[in-house]
C-alpha cells in the first residue's frame, strides 16, 4: 500500500501522518474502507471516544510505544469505532512501556486491538483454494436437508414412523445443525479451522454409515439428527465464517461460491439420490453417499491458518493486542528480530502444549468461550441482527416445507410441487450468485440489499395464501426464491460490516441460538395452528409476519450504531 498521509475523523480523534505526496480526508461514514499507515492520536479527543485505553503517538516515537515491529504502526480497532474490517490478532506485546498515559503507554489493566495492515489481507493466492474446499463441503454436506425426504422416506415407511416422529427426526436435526455456531468459533480458537472442518466432515461420513444399518426410526435420531446434526453444523458455520479471514476486497465473490454450492448441491443430489436408491436399495444409498461425503474431508485440508499466508514486507508486521503489565519499559524494548525470535518460541511451546491439553480441559475452555461470545448480545447491533435471523430463517424454512403439502391440498399435483420448488431454487441460486458479486462494488448497500429479500419473501408468503391459481403460484414461488437468496447471500457479509470480523464468530453464535429457539418452539406451534384452524392461511400470515418483523427490525440499524457509539461514548467518562 502507498505511503500516505490521511486525516481520519472520528470526533477528530485520530489523525493520520505518512508521506506528504498524498493528503485524503475520511469521514466517520467512510471510515471503515481507508487506514493508515502512521497514526498519531490526540489523547483529550480520544479519552472521549476510546472505550479501552488511550495513547498519544507520532512519527517520532511510534517506536517508543512499542507498536511497532518493522516500522509500521498500524490503525487501532476500538470496539465501536471499526477504522478498518481486517482481522484482528490478539497477541500479547511484550514491551510496552509503563508509566503515564499522556506518555505513550496503556492504562493499566486495558488493552486495544491493532488491526492488520490491509496489505497483508491475503485477498487471493490461497485463499482461492479455500473457496474451493467451502463450495465442496456446502455442496456435499450443506444441501442435506432438502434431500431429507427423498432418502428417508421409504425406509421410513417401511418402519410405520408417525408423522410426528419423523417431524422430529428432521426437526432435532435442525436444532443441533444451528447449535453448532455457537461452539464453532470456540473449537476454531482451540483447535484451528482444518481440525474442525474435517472433524466435522468426517461426522457426517460416520453418521450416514450408521443410518445404514438403523432398524427403528428411533436409531435414526441418534445416527442422524445427533451425530448427522453435530457435524453438519459446524460445516456449515465453518462455509459462513472462514472466508471474511481471506478476502476484504473480494469479499462478495468469495463468499458467493458456497452460497451456490448448496443450490448445486440441492439440484445435483435429489436424482442423484433416487437413481442410487433403486440401484442399490437403502443400505447401499447410505453407504455410498457416506464415501462420497468423506471427499469433503479434502475441501477442509484446505483451510490452512491464514498466517501461515499473510503478505509482509520488511516495513509490515502482524496485529498484535497490546497490554499493559506495568513491567515493560522503552529501555527494555527488544529488536523486531528478537521479537519475531520470542514469537516463534512462543508458538512452538504453545503447539506443544495443546496437544498435552486433556480432553475436560478443552471442554473447559470451549465453553469458557461460549459463554464470553454470548456477551455480543449486549450490543444492540448484535441483538437485531440475532433476533431477526432467528425470525426470518424459522419463517422461510417452514414456509418452504410447508409449500408442497398447499399445494397438493388445493388440488395440484405432487409433480407440479416438485417443479414448483425446484423453480424456486434455481432463482434462489441466482441471486446468491449475483447479490454476492455486486456486493464487492463500492456503491453496493449490503443493509438495503438484505431488506429487500425480506419484503420480497412477505409478499410471496402472504400473498401465497390469497390464491390457489397456478400461474400466481409460480410467479409468487419465483419471488420467494429470489427474495431469499437475496437476503441469504448478505447473511455473513452484513455481520461483518456491522460487527467486524473479530466479533463475526460471536455474532454468528448467538444468531444461531436464536435459530435454534425458534425451531424449538416456533416449528411445533406452527404444526398446532395448522391442525386447529385447518387452514394453511392462518399459517402463511404468522410466516409472513415473522419475516416482515425482520424487515422492521433492520430499519432500526443505523439508530442502534449510533445507540451503541454514544453508549461506550459515555462509559468512557
Amino acid at each position: 500500500m502507498e505511503k500516505r498521509d490521511d486525516n481520519i475523523s472520528i470526533g477528530n480523534t485520530v489523525n493520520c501522518e505518512g508521506n506528504t505526496n498524498k493528503r485524503k480526508s475520511i469521514s466517520t461514514e467512510n471510515r471503515y474502507k481507508e487506514k493508515c499507515e502512521y497514526t498519531s492520536f490526540d489523547v483529550e479527543s480520544l479519552e472521549n471516544t476510546c472505550q479501552e485505553s488511550k495513547c498519544n503517538v507520532t512519527q517520532n516515537n511510534i517506536v517508543n510505544c512499542g507498536i511497532v515491529h518493522a516500522g509500521q504502526f498500524s490503525n487501532i480497532n476500538y470496539e465501536n469505532y471499526k477504522v478498518m474490517k481486517n482481522t484482528a490478532q490478539t497477541l500479547e506485546n511484550p514491551y510496552l512501556p509503563s508509566g503515564n498515559t499522556k506518555n505513550g503507554s496503556i492504562r493499566p489493566g486495558k488493552s486495544e486491538t491493532i488491526i492488520e495492515d490491509e496489505d497483508t489481507v491475503l485477498d487471493g493466492g490461497w485463499g482461492w483454494f479455500v473457496v474451493l474446499g467451502t463450495t465442496l463441503i456446502s455442496a456435499l454436506i450443506c444441501s442435506i436437508q432438502s434431500t431429507f425426504g427423498i432418502l428417508f422416506s421409504r425406509p421410513l415407511l417401511d418402519m410405520n414412523a408417525s408423522s410426528t416422529t419423523i417431524f422430529w427426526i428432521f426437526n432435532f436435526f435442525n436444532v443441533l445443525y444451528n447449535l453448532m455456531g455457537l461452539l464453532m468459533e470456540p473449537l476454531v480458537q482451540v483447535l484451528g479451522w482444518r481440525i474442525v472442518g474435517m472433524g466435522a466432515t468426517f461426522l457426517v461420513s460416520v453418521a450416514f454409515i450408521i443410518s445404514a444399518f438403523a432398524t427403528t426410526p428411533y436409531f435414526l435420531i441418534f445416527s442422524f439428527s445427533i451425530i448427522g446434526g453435530i457435524g453438519s453444523g459446524l460445516s456449515l458455520s465453518i462455509t459462513h465464517t472462514i472466508s471474511p479471514h481471506y478476502f476484504k476486497k473480494y469479499l462478495g465473490v468469495a463468499n458467493a461460491f458456497p452460497m451456490g454450492g448448496v443450490c448445486l448441491g440441492g439440484f445435483i443430489l435429489p436424482p442423484l439420490i433416487r437413481y442410487i436408491l433403486d440401484e442399490y436399495a437403502y443400505k447401499g444409498t447410505m453407504l455410498i453417499l457416506a464415501a462420497l461425503i468423506l471427499n469433503a474431508m479434502a475441501g477442509a485440508a484446505l483451510f490452512q491458518p491464514p498466517e501461515w499466508h499473510k503478505k509482509q514486507s520488511n516495513n509490515k508486521t502482524h496485529s498484535s493486542t497490546i497490554q499493559n503489565h506495568n513491567k515493560s519499559d522503552i529501555n527494555n524494548a527488544t529488536t523486531p528480530s528478537e521479537t519475531q525470535s520470542s514469537r516463534l518460541k512462543s508458538e512452538n511451546s504453545t503447539t506443544v502444549h495443546k496437544t498435552e491439553i486433556r480432553f475436560s480441559e478443552l471442554c473447559f475452555q470451549v465453553f469458557k468461550k461460549f459463554c464470553s461470545n454470548l456477551k455480543i448480545l449486549q450490543n444492540t447491533r448484535a441483538i437485531i441482527i440475532a433476533f431477526g435471523s432467528g425470525l426470518f430463517l424459522n419463517g422461510v424454512i417452514n414456509f418452504f416445507m410447508f409449500v408442497p403439502f398447499y399445494l397438493q391440498d388445493a388440488g395440484h399435483s405432487l409433480e407440479t410441487s416438485a417443479w414448483l420448488v425446484s423453480l424456486s431454487s434455481v432463482m434462489n441460486f441466482i441471486a446468491r450468485m449475483l447479490f454476492s458479486m455486486l456486493s464487492d462494488l463500492k456503491w453496493f448497500n449490503k443493509r438495503i440489499c438484505y431488506m429487500m429479500g425480506l419484503l420480497f419473501c412477505t409478499v410471496a408468503i402472504l400473498g401465497f395464501s390469497l390464491t390457489i391459481d397456478l400461474t400466481l403460484c409460480t410467479i409468487l414461488l419465483a419471488v420467494f426464491g429470489a427474495g431469499f437468496g437475496c437476503t441469504f447471500s448478505m447473511y455473513s457479509l452484513v455481520m461483518v460490516e456491522y460487527m467486524g470480523v473479530t466479533n463475526l464468530g460471536a455474532t454468528y453464535g448467538a444468531s444461531s441460538l436464536m435459530i435454534t429457539f425458534g425451531f424449538m418452539t416456533i416449528g411445533p406451534l406452527l404444526g398446532y395452528v395448522r391442525d386447529a384452524t385447518g387452514s394453511f392461511a392462518v399459517t402463511f400470515w404468522i410466516l409472513g409476519a415473522m419475516s416482515f418483523t425482520t424487515f422492521c427490525l433492520w430499519l432500526f440499524m443505523p439508530a442502534a450504531v449510533a445507540y451503541d457509539s454514544n453508549r461506550n461514548k459515555n462509559n468512557d467518562h
